[in-house]
């Protein structure tokens, strides 16, 4: 037989009365990538957690190459060799780039002294290795949530005696050109003996990446079997329990919009060294894409319409009527604009609170009597919004910090279905979500947008704005090079856009 890397026996979590994991039998050959697939809430990174140290499992075991896993001592399994790389960012924003690379696990000389000049080179090593472009120096809050997300996968590579690394959505914010870079990674990665386990919600790229595949549904493994007995619709059927058609065919019978006046206008936005002069039209029910690389300015037109890039200044209009330029959330929200931020944990949800409170916290007046709030009324609202995003109702009560990302995303997007701005801003509304949840969170948007609001898009998965968006925007450079409909828009087509201007540029 084969020599077993991981092996978790009849292990089990509970929080509370809610049972994330039920009894899990898993095995994880040496030398291989392993995918654990299934819906947000399935207990896919529950298990990757466990394994990792951060989560202490209820009940169960846990063996590393055969040997009892201390588990919940996280820095006693790393210096065992194996390291984790989770969706949830631990980036300290404050300190370098290179700093964050060998946070925990700092390269020193004989009494102590730092070597600095072997973390250097040992930092641009790496940075070459990925095409990270953050030269050592250079402060990582100022650095883009992908780029961010590269510096953990770095750190995770530092270590000396790594034997596993687990990945938890480990592209859900990179761009192509970082995917592609990673997946050579992790194929050299497993040349070289190393064991992976891979957390996606990417099917194709769990199909083309992995040796063996475990499908999780409600806390409990459905099937694990070798690569080659998989396909994308069996893994599908596997996950849900039933057949389902995919989110792309689904939402590209989206109606077309008939043509109006423009309902928003944004002219001649500018944030120096990012954005240079770009205008915007959306008419009302249509939902405009953003197409482009990473750190093209995407995220910074959202930012700066919502109010969240106080460098920011353009013109906008929203209905016919000229706004002041907003510089704050604040003055952003009171224009009617509401942004779903790239960032869910770190500038979305409030994790300590419950689903009812983060589902209606733009709008808490509503359910409030002379400045008290009435429990009653915000889980009545609460409850009214996130039922319509797919939210289950039984499931207000819990804190958000025991939630899937799956669910935390529909709490954002169900707190402006209950305060309904006149513009609305989505950033990656689906990194790091799966097929059904991605399937509500559109469903949502698009019904939103059929109201008559105005919805702006920007997304690393061109396939979902081809087929959700009524036109696309291509930015490159901090300029819109190309306006796109519908009916012309390839993904050929947009990458060439973006990549042909970048080239022009430089």
């Amino acid at each position: 037989m084969a020599e077993l890397a991981l092996e978790l026996k009849g292990v089990g979590k509970s929080y509370g009365a809610t049972r994330a994991l039920d009894g899990i039998d898993l095995a994880i050959e040496a030398g291989t990538v392993h995918a654990l697939v299934g819906e947000n809430g399935a207990g896919k990174s529950t298990t990757l957690g466990i394994a990792g140290g951060r989560v202490v499992p209820t009940d169960g075991e846990v063996e590393f190459f055969g040997r009892p896993l201390e588990v919940g001592q996280p820095r006693r399994i790393q210096a065992a060799g194996m390291v984790a790389i989770y969706q949830e960012l631990t980036i300290v924003e404050a300190m370098t780039a290179e700093a964050n690379v060998f946070l925990g696990n700092p390269v020193a000389r004989p009494g102590g002294l730092l070597a600095r000049g072997e973390m250097k080179r040992g930092y641009t090593d790496l940075a070459r290795r990925f095409g990270v472009k953050a030269w050592p120096g250079m402060r990582a809050g100022s650095l883009s949530v992908a780029e961010q997300q590269l510096l953990e996968i770095m750190r995770a590579l530092a270590h000396d005696d790594v034997r596993m690394i687990l990945f938890d959505e480990p592209t859900a914010s990179l761009a192509l050109s970082e995917k592609e870079a990673l997946h050579e990674l992790i194929r050299d990665l497993r040349e070289r003996g190393y064991t992976m386990a891979l957390v996606s919600h990417d099917l194709d790229e769990v199909l083309d990446l992995s040796d063996a595949i475990t499908v999780f549904r409600e806390g409990n493994v459905v099937s694990s079997r070798p690569r080659s007995e998989w396909d994308k619709e069996s893994l599908v059927e596997a996950m849900l329990g039933r057949s389902a058609s995919s989110h792309r065919e689904r939402i590209g019978a989206v109606a077309g919009v008939a043509e109006a006046k423009p309902y928003v206008e944004v002219r001649d936005l500018k944030v120096d060294g990012v954005l240079d002069g770009v205008d915007i039209d959306v008419r009302p029910g249509e939902i405009v894409g953003i197409a482009g690389l990473v750190g093209s300015g995407r995220s910074t037109i959202l930012r700066s319409l919502a109010g969240a890039e106080p460098a920011s200044s353009g013109r906008l209009a929203i209905d016919g009527e000229d706004l002041r330029w907003p510089r704050t959330v604040r003055a952003g929200r009171r224009h009617g604009v509401g942004l779903l931020p790239e960032d869910r944990k770190g500038q979305g949800i409030i994790a300590a609170r419950t689903a009812a409170e983060n589902a209606v916290l733009t709008d808490l007046a509503s359910a409030s009597s002379f400045g008290w709030v009435s429990r009653k009324k915000l889980r009545a609202q609460a409850a009214e919004a996130a039922v319509a995003c797919g939210f289950d109702r039984e499931r207000l009560g819990e804190e958000v910090r025991h939630l899937s990302g799956g669910n935390q995303q529909k709490l954002l997007l169900s707190r402006w279905k209950h305060s309904r701005p006149r513009l609305l801003l989505c950033d990656e509304p689906t990194r790091g979500i799966d097929i059904g949840a991605k399937e509500e969170m559109m469903a949502t948007i698009e019904e939103m947008a059929a109201d008559g609001l105005g919805v702006i898009v920007v997304s690393s998965e061109l396939e979902e704005l081809l087929a959700m968006c009524h036109r696309i925007l291509v930015l490159s450079g901090g300029r819109i090079v190309d306006d796109v409909p519908r009916g012309e828009a390839t993904l050929n087509g947009l990458l060439q856009k973006a990549f042909s201007e970048v080239g022009s540029a430089a």
